[in-house]
């Protein structure tokens, strides 16, 4: 009867123990590593849905996740009631009933759909095409309720944050920065008052990115079938994007190329395949926008509007102007009252005109980008502090404190340390990118 040598020395059939051994416990190793990042996935989008869908890890205010951007929801729910009733309902999207009678519309966004509200006339949103409208009216159908819609959202945003996870480990990341990046969607503020909202529907502006980085992590080169499956995928994931919204384009496209070429670089990619990825991607953003815009501009056409008028119209009240003023006036041609319509716009030509170096210094000095952050609320040293700078006064924050109770000055102290440590950590994690890329 033939054996095995454990030590490794030749049997009587020729087969050595460490041409078995190390095959197995290989494959065993293979299998252990692939549950445990299955397990670390399923915990990500479970405690991401938790904090999506309900703010179950209370990292943001209970009334800022119960009120943020609700009047934005209304466009999608009055969208959903105007396709359920109107018979030209295929002509319209994203839109709001004027309720001439009811106070407070926004506020009762969520009583107003479940009551089947429609009063007033429906005003369209001419904005974007509106997908997430259209959808989410198919869906009412099935039965999907208004809560039902949001989890079903938030749950979308869990998954591609799950994914996230398992495509670093797939770079080769290491596991518990993997995991931080990954989990911190959840504990972000303002990600989580977003994520369940069915006009915003989050997980779209993430879907380009994951879809870019995903093919590229699959693959160690950018040869033929490869760059089309990366061309398809964008292609589609852009679109669907920009069918919900063109919010944030810019910097999702960017954010895209730099997360698939991180990806292609720890694949080995050469400088070839870095610029080749780049020149895909950019092709695959531009017909996907030229495509929306198709779609969008017939939209407007089937109502009735010049559709390429009203288009540039809608994307010069996002864009930064010098001249505010005559942009209202051409956006107002054709309102019920021209100068009325001007002068509801005037709000934003502060926005428009605003310096883009102070406002990415806004962003870094958010407080809100922690979570729990509202803990330390200092709303009333701050606002005093703000209109003595209004003013053109001079700040004296001693004699602030001396005046103040003493929870309140560690509240303004701790909201102060927040702002420089949410500074820091953003400029921090920018610098440990980087570092890990190479």
């Amino acid at each position: 009867m033939n054996s095995i040598n454990i030590d490794g020395n030749e049997s009587s059939n020729g087969i050595t123990v460490n041409t078995l051994l190390p095959e197995k416990v290989k494959d065993l190793h293979v299998q252990r590593k692939g549950r445990a990042r299955a397990l670390i996935a399923i915990a990500i989008f479970i405690i991401s849905y938790l904090s999506f869908s309900g703010n179950a890890l209370g990292v943001a205010s209970p009334e800022w996740f119960r009120i943020h951007q609700i009047d934005s929801e209304q466009y999608t729910l009055d969208g959903i009631l105007y396709q359920k009733n109107a018979e030209n309902s295929q002509h319209f999207g994203l839109g709001v009933f004027s309720r001439p009678g009811i106070k407070d519309k926004e506020a009762k966004h969520a009583l107003l759909y479940n009551q089947n509200n429609t009063e007033g006339e429906f005003v369209p949103y001419n904005s974007q095409f509106g997908l997430q409208a259209k959808v989410f009216s198919q869906a009412q159908k099935f039965g999907l309720s208004f809560n039902s819609m949001q989890n079903l959202t938030a749950a979308l945003l869990a998954l591609l944050c799950s994914l996230s996870y398992l495509i670093l480990r797939e770079l080769d990341f290491p596991g518990l920065p993997s995991l931080v990046f990954a989990a911190s969607f959840a504990f972000s503020p303002w990600v989580v008052v977003f994520a369940r909202n069915l006009y915003w529907v989050t997980f779209t502006m993430y879907l380009p990115v994951i879809t870019g980085t995903a093919i590229c992590a699959g693959h160690k080169n950018t040869k033929s079938n490869k760059i089309f499956i990366l061309a398809i995928g964008l292609y589609v994931a852009f679109l669907l994007k920009m069918l919900c919204g063109y919010e944030y384009i810019t910097t999702i496209f960017v954010s895209t190329i730099v997360c698939s070429l991180v990806a292609v670089h720890r694949r080995g990619g050469t400088i070839k395949d870095l610029a080749r990825l780049s020149l895909v991607i950019s092709i695959s953003f531009a017909i996907a926008f030229g495509s929306a815009a198709g779609i969008h501009i017939d939209q407007l056409n089937r109502r009735g509007l010049d559709g390429v008028k009203a288009f540039v119209l809608a994307g010069s009240k996002r864009a930064s102007s010098g001249d505010p003023s005559g942009m209202f006036s051409q956006l107002c041609v054709g309102a019920r009252n021209p100068s009325s319509c001007v002068q509801d716009h005037v709000g934003l030509s502060k926005s428009l005109q605003s310096n883009p170096i102070k406002v990415v210094g806004r962003y870094l000095a958010v407080k809100d980008s922690l979570p729990w952050s509202y803990l330390f609320s200092s709303s009333r040293i701050a606002g005093e502090v703000k209109e003595i700078k209004e003013a053109g006064g001079r700040v004296d924050i001693l004699a602030i404190f001396s005046k103040s109770k003493p929870v309140e000055v560690f509240a303004f102290l701790a909201d102060s340390i927040l702002k420089l440590l949410n500074s820091s950590l953003l400029i921090g994690l920018g610098l440990y990118c980087l570092a890990s890329s190479r």
